[in-house]
């Protein structure tokens, strides 16, 4: 038995021992304690002299006072959760914790960071009133930098001041004539903005100042006098002056001029008045030559604007027409020029009479403005282009341009031409079909075309033929790109007529009517219509000549809603030897002379179709000559028969254009625009070599272009085509261009 209890003590005793051997396998904390770990980190930032109290999971504060490493005395068993906070910050900062929170595992924590910033410092304004300023005032604070402050009111230092700092406001600089003083001025800062301090100013009882302004113009010596003090002195300069004296605050001044300089006179401006609280700078002195620089601007367009020069600097910008006065005056003896600095957009402006010596106003300096005109094409000739086009141009809906020749082409009997635009403002022409006389084909067609809604063209021409007295023709698309003619009708020169000059109008039937210059039953020309399915011709009316009735008439017709026929005749009608008439002819066939021309001052032998007012029934149209000065007119005739002259060109050497051929075209703002043969300023030509000009409702004429310049067209025979999106006008011209020895062009003017 007692073998036995000795082995059980001895196995117990064995236990005992593995179980100490085992708790001290499994290692310890920094501290030497069994299982526990230390939470670490390190303080930034923390200013010298402050404090800060850490806690771990809200318990062992810990008080940190520099920066550098902390280290919590309570240790923590692995898997606790911990978390590091700020529990008390250091005054005037803020401290923040990273990487605070976390378990702990088998190691010390170290990766605390407290990072510790200053705050804000709070800081406050330093400000106030000011009353009764009459000028400016300096403020200092504490004599920092000054505050300059020109008017009553609120006024606020720029730099702030802490808690507790002290302030103190002073004057630094007083106002002109007005002493400053300040109250409340000085004191500490408690927490909120100071605004109390207050600055009152008032005039000082003896205060004087100067009286002056500024002198401009003076080409001499002035004497300037205060009538009230009594003072005078002599300037011999632009610029600022002051009187030699000053006066008294509150006491009157009145600067007036006691002697003008030579060849000048002087006025004062602001010169009388009351001495304030500074010095009067507002007196101003102008002094102006004898003799002004001026004349009249005509021609420019609405919406534009020409630059003027005078000597090369003096400028003057004009956008109305009317008479205009160069800002700067001139001394008599003093040479002058005029010119044009900068052009206004899309016109050309030309200066006449600019240049002399002045001896008194000039008042004749003549600008005249016209549209900008290019050439779209200069005509080549035989065999490959037409030539010396007549007739007006017609467009369609592409913006492609067309119109006849006279002659040129494959035979020389004439042509019908394309212009076709490429999007950059330039045209290509191509010949779409060449005459070829007769007997099969007309020949040199005088005037223009006229397009249906399926784009064939109808015309006329002048001979050829069948009997060699012109054609009525249709141009018809073939669907390749080219075209087929037909001769519609080839007159015989008999009672049927012959020699068409004039466009076709057609009616809403498709019904062709027309005019010829000859032919008919007393050899005077007809009226005519062409059924064009059939070719049937009928003669409307076939005139009989003076003194009666018309003769040989040159143009087109127009027709009104009523089917009314209206045109001209070159000849024939009750006055003298027959100066040419306007016709009408009723839907029946009955004619009528609505006006004989020829009597005074009034227009003769009209070559131009009419212009029709649908709205008012009104007829215009323009005379070859008569009128005023013999070179042509513009005329009207109203719905009720009546015959006026709404502008006569001018003669020869006047600028204005003279001899008009065609008719004449009107915008939607009753604006007439029209074409002369001749007249003009070009020397190029012996008697001008024409002019495209606008004339308004109210009767005001103003020339847009004077043909001749360099390889510029000249003499167009035919009226204008208007672009009614821009205003542009497009025309022909029967000579000059830059091919040979100018065989006519097709112009565009932007207007």
């Amino acid at each position: 038995m007692r073998y036995r209890g000795f082995r059980g003590l001895a196995c117990r005793a064995c236990t005992v021992l593995w179980l100490v051997l085992l708790l001290s396998a499994c290692g310890g904390g920094g501290s030497g304690s069994v299982g526990s770990y230390l939470i670490t980190g390190s303080v930034t930032g923390l200013q010298s002299g402050a404090s800060l109290i850490l806690r771990a999971n809200g318990q062992s504060p810990l008080t940190v006072t520099a920066n550098g490493g902390f280290r919590f005395a309570a240790s923590f068993a692995s898997g606790a959760n911990y978390q590091v906070t700020v529990s008390a910050q250091p005054a005037g900062e803020t401290c923040l914790v990273t990487n605070g929170a976390g378990t702990v595992v088998t190691t010390n924590v170290t990766d605390i960071q407290v990072a510790c910033t200053a705050n804000p410092v709070q800081t406050y304004t330093i400000g106030g009133t000011v009353s009764g300023l009459s000028g400016s005032v300096s403020l200092q604070d504490n004599g920092g930098a000054p505050l300059a402050v020109a008017a009553n009111g609120i006024f606020t230092f720029p730099a702030g001041l802490v808690e507790q700092a002290a302030y103190d406001v002073t004057v630094a600089n007083q106002p002109a004539g007005q002493t400053c003083t300040v109250a409340n001025g000085a004191g500490t800062v408690q927490g909120a903005n100071v605004a109390g301090v207050t600055v009152r100013c008032a005039n000082d009882p003896n205060a004087a100042f100067s009286v002056g302004g500024s002198i401009s113009g003076l080409s001499g010596s002035i004497t300037l006098q205060d009538v009230v003090s009594t003072q005078s002195a002599v300037f011999d300069t632009d610029g600022s002056f002051a009187l030699p004296r000053n006066i008294a605050s509150g006491d009157a001044y009145d600067v007036q001029i006691a002697l003008q300089p030579t060849g000048q006179i002087c006025s004062v401006v602001n010169g009388s008045g009351t001495v304030g609280t500074g010095n009067v700078t507002g007196v101003t002195v102008t002094c102006n030559a004898d003799f002004s620089v001026g004349g009249t601007l005509s021609g420019l367009a609405a919406g534009a604007a020409v630059g003027l020069l005078d000597n090369g600097s003096d400028t003057l910008t004009r956008s109305v027409n009317g008479s205009f006065t160069f800002p700067t005056q001139f001394a008599t003896g003093v040479v002058y020029g005029v010119t044009v600095g900068s052009q206004p957009a899309y016109q050309t402006c030309t200066v006449s009479g600019g240049s002399g010596t002045i001896a008194a106003d000039v008042t004749n300096v003549a600008v005249g403005c016209a549209g900008s005109e290019s050439v779209v094409h200069s005509f080549s000739g035989a065999p490959a282009d037409g030539a010396n086009p007549q007739a007006d141009l017609v467009v369609d809906a592409s913006g492609n341009l067309y119109g006849t020749t006279y002659v040129g082409g494959s035979a020389g009997a004439g042509t019908v031409f394309k212009l076709a635009p490429n999007g950059v403002g330039e045209y290509a022409e191509a010949v779409l079909y060449s005459f070829a006389g007769s007997p099969a084909d007309g020949a040199n067609p005088t005037a223009g075309l006229v397009m249906d809604t399926s784009g064939n063209f109808y015309g006329t021409t002048y001979s050829g033929g069948a009997n060699g007295a012109g054609t009525v023709f249709k141009l018809a698309p073939n669907g390749s790109g080219g075209y087929v003619e037909t001769v519609l009708y080839a007159f015989t020169g008999g009672v049927d007529g012959g020699q068409p000059n004039g466009s076709l109008v057609m009616d809403s039937s498709g019904n062709l009517y027309g005019t010829t210059s000859g032919g008919g039953t007393s050899g005077y020309g007809t009226v005519f219509e062409l059924v064009p399915n059939n070719h049937t011709e009928i003669v409307l009316h076939a005139f009989g000549g003076s003194p009666s009735d018309g003769a040989h008439p040159l143009a087109g017709l127009v027709i009104d809603s009523r089917g009314d026929l209206y045109g001209t005749t070159n000849s024939g009608g009750a006055v003298g030897s027959g100066f040419g008439t306007v016709f009408r002819i009723v839907a029946g066939g009955t004619e009528s002379v609505l006006h004989s021309f020829g009597t005074g001052t009034d227009g003769i032998s009209p070559i131009g179709a009419l212009t029709l007012d649908a709205t008012t029934g009104n007829l215009y149209g323009t005379a070859n000559g008569g009128g005023a000065n013999g070179a042509g007119a513009v005329f009207e005739i109203a719905a009720g028969g009546t015959e006026s002259i709404l502008w006569s060109f001018g003669g020869a050497g006047s600028g204005d254009g003279q001899n008009p051929y065609a008719g004449l075209v009107m915008d939607s703002s009753g604006n007439f625009y029209g074409t002369t043969s001749n007249g003009g300023n070009s020397a190029q030509c012996s008697h001008g070599c024409g002019t495209v000009f606008k004339l308004t409702p109210g009767g005001t004429e103003s020339i847009l272009w004077s043909f001749g310049t360099g390889m510029d067209g000249q003499a167009p025979q035919a009226g204008l085509l208007m672009d009614p999106a821009t205003g542009n006008l497009y025309g022909t011209t029967n000579g000059g261009g830059a091919v040979g020895v100018g065989l006519g062009t097709v112009f565009e003017i932007r207007h």
